[in-house]
């Protein structure tokens, strides 16, 4: 072998061993979410196969009807695409959309918690909806800080809640769109 093909394989070896420790990265911190390492191989002028290129499928699939079980799955997804000491664009931007999906779990887990049970919805429906008759048969109105009424908040609160819960749906809907990623 000439000197510039032994250069040539010394190159390919650096790269199989940097390309194998990137992809084993993604591999070991995926947990069960990660697939198996999937290789492109150069042959060198000694005849060997080198890799050269990977990539690891991930689940980044929200887990249905838990928004806790979602954020803690989407954490390992976002923790394994940044796992290598040198993250690639891909990695990157499979680390975003993990983010975005735990943004949107963590809306919906808040969501969660402010609804009340259904026993607890409909006592609390009728004691409001008396509540409201009582002031409406009265002609008053509670006034909080800033001359804004009750109803005027209430209003306004189910305005942006509306808002919010749009924006959920939409980044759920997005990350539920692309249950599958690749790390490169």
């Amino acid at each position: 072998m000439t000197d510039a093909q032994q250069q040539q394989v010394d190159k390919l070896k650096a790269v199989d061993r940097s390309v194998r420790a990137h992809e084993a990265a993604h591999k070991a911190a995926g947990g069960p979410y990660a697939g198996s390492e999937t290789f492109t191989f150069t042959t060198g002028p000694d005849g060997q196969h080198y890799a050269t290129a990977g990539e690891v499928a991930i689940d980044i699939g929200s887990v249905q009807g838990d928004p806790q079980a979602t954020i803690a799955k989407l954490e390992t997804v976002r923790r394994a695409a940044l796992a290598p000491a040198d993250p690639s664009g891909q990695d990157r931007a499979v680390a975003a959309q993990a983010e975005a999906g735990i943004v949107a779990a963590q809306g919906e887990a808040a969501k969660q918690k402010t609804q009340p049970k259904d026993g607890q919805r409909d006592a609390l429906s009728g004691s409001a909806l008396a509540a409201e008759g009582d002031m409406a048969s009265a002609g008053t109105q509670e006034v909080g800080a800033g001359g804004v009424t009750s109803r005027q908040g209430a209003a306004a609160y189910r305005k942006t809640q509306g808002a919010v819960d749009a924006g959920i749906v939409q980044a759920a809907q997005a990350a539920a769109a692309q249950p599958l990623a690749l790390f490169a």
